[in-house]
């Protein structure tokens, strides 16, 4: 399992790319560093969400995902891209997860470089 996450503060940007499976545990560390990294955005900020090697976690570790989302939402984010390559089990979790956290509609993308394309064109 990794969890990687940087920021872009000129775009106003925050990627996670997330790969393998994730106790709890791990999934609560992810989510608490995710949730630092976003106390740097501003309003309006965008995320890319690569889960194209993440795979999907249990119901306890799924809670952490769900906390991050409702705080995106809560933070001001604007839009949201999943890069999801061929993973549909990962994107089906993910489109629950943000069902329940209210974050809504989230644009995918095969690649990190189309969802950066998306949101570049969506400014």
């Amino acid at each position: 399992m990794a969890a990687v996450i940087q920021v872009s503060i000129p775009k106003n940007r925050i990627y996670i790319a997330l790969e393998g499976y994730f106790q709890e545990d791990e999934a609560r560390r992810a989510a608490d560093q995710v949730l630092q990294e976003m106390k740097k955005m501003r309003p309006g900020f965008d995320v890319v969400s690569d889960i194209s090697l993440f795979k999907p976690v249990s119901p306890e570790a799924a809670g952490h995902i769900v906390r991050v989302q409702r705080q995106m939402k809560e933070l001001g984010m604007r839009r949201l891209v999943r890069v999801v390559g061929g993973n549909a089990l990962a994107k089906m979790q993910m489109q629950r997860t943000g069902s329940q956290a209210g974050v809504g509609d989230a644009g995918q993308a095969a690649t990190r470089e189309e969802a950066e394309r998306a949101l570049d064109q969506a400014r």
